[in-house]
Parts: structure tokens; sequence; C-alpha cells
């Protein structure tokens, strides 16, 4: 399970910004490009006061997203929260929840079953569960939403 975890402790300013956003992906993949697309509508969501530079796959890798946010190398991640066990307990075992979805036949959910996990993670987690906001606020983050797949397959030869 992805979760998206922005470490956003900004101050009030007057002067635009330039935020760090490291995702532990290589440069032309889907994730990538989604951070490309977040950092050319930024400035317009803030009022022209913030602006993004992605570094994919080069400032911080996945293993190195929750200390390199908490520590200030960068200021948004790309969080996989499940790198981390000991840190993000309580997220995790939500998480873990998604195994549910193998449960219902994919024929109802028509591909939409991993959509709609990730909008009840994120519901859950803003409303109904503190620890796991402490969780992301021990680390000097703020959790900002969540981000799910769809099923994954192996592919191999014989």
């Amino acid at each position: 399970m992805l979760v998206a975890c922005f470490g956003l402790m900004l101050a009030a300013t007057a002067e635009a910004r330039t935020l760090r956003y490291a995702t532990g992906f290589p440069p032309g993949s889907v994730a990538a490009q989604a951070a490309m697309d977040y950092a050319e509508a930024l400035p317009d969501y803030s009022d022209d006061t913030l602006s993004m530079k992605v570094y994919a796959l080069s400032l911080l890798d996945a293993s190195e997203t929750s200390d390199g946010v908490r520590d200030g190398i960068a200021d948004v991640g790309y969080l996989l929260t499940v790198y981390f066990p000991s840190m993000y307990p309580h997220t995790n075992l939500v998480n873990e929840s998604s195994m549910q979805l193998t449960q219902f036949d994919e024929a109802q959910l028509q591909g939409k079953g991993a959509l709609a996990f990730n909008a009840a993670m994120a519901e859950f987690t803003f409303f109904n569960c503190p620890e796991c906001l402490d969780e992301y606020a021990a680390q000097n983050q703020v959790y900002t939403g969540n981000a799910a797949s769809s099923d994954y397959g192996l592919l191999g030869n014989l």
C-alpha cells in the first residue's frame, strides 16, 4: 500500500518558495510523471507562492524518504510506510486491510477497488486515526493523502 506524505512544515511567508519533492520512482515512470504534473499545477493552486522541483529517484530513494523528509533533505516525499513498520504501525495496520479487496468479485469492482480503498483510507486517517497522524507528526511530517494501486501480477518464464 502506498501512502503519499508531505513534510510541509511551512511558515507563512510572502515570498515564493521552491519545494523539493523526492520520489523514489525513476524518471519516465507514471509516479514521476504525476509528480511533474503536480509541480506544474502547484503555482496556480498556491497563488504563485509555491513552486516545486521534482527529484525522481535522485535526491532520496524509497528507503530514505521518511528520514529525508523528517530531516529536511526534501520538503515533500512519496512515502511507502510499509518500508518502516516500527515507525508507522497504525498506518500499516490499516493499509493491510486492503487485502480485503480480494474477497470481492472483480466483476462488481470493475477495477475500481483500489480507488475506493484509497479514498476510504484517506478519510479514515484524517478523521478517525489520531494515532496514524501522530506517527507522521513524530517524523516531522504531515499526512496529506493516500495512494493505492491495483493488484500486482507476477510474470515469469518457465
